[in-house]
């Protein structure tokens, strides 16, 4: 999914495992952030491609990892962790 700006790309794979990925279109290299959890139901495959990390403004992607929601900027860098208790799941992007 492309950033608001057009600058980088979020991915991740469907493995059982999902790894989310940026790519920067302008200085052509990835950053990996790591392991994510798009829904805490693994059945629930078909909400992946309506989901969208990416606040409005495109500085910042947001995610679930194990009981946690994670902010941080498309190259990896500044995360902010918000605990939740049991398994976080399905956070979307949103303007600061």
């Amino acid at each position: 999914m492309p950033s608001p700006d057009g600058r980088y790309l979020a991915v991740f794979d469907e493995s059982s495992e999902p790894e989310l990925r940026t790519y920067d279109l302008q200085r052509e290299s990835w950053t990996d952030l790591g392991s994510i959890i798009i829904h805490p139901d693994k059945n629930w495959s078909y909400i992946q491609p309506d989901w969208n990390p990416w606040f409005a403004d495109g500085s910042h992607l947001v995610f679930a990892r194990e009981s946690a929601i994670l902010i941080t900027k498309p190259d990896g860098t500044a995360d902010y962790q918000i605990k939740v208790n049991g398994r976080a799941g399905v956070p979307t992007g949103f303007a600061r």
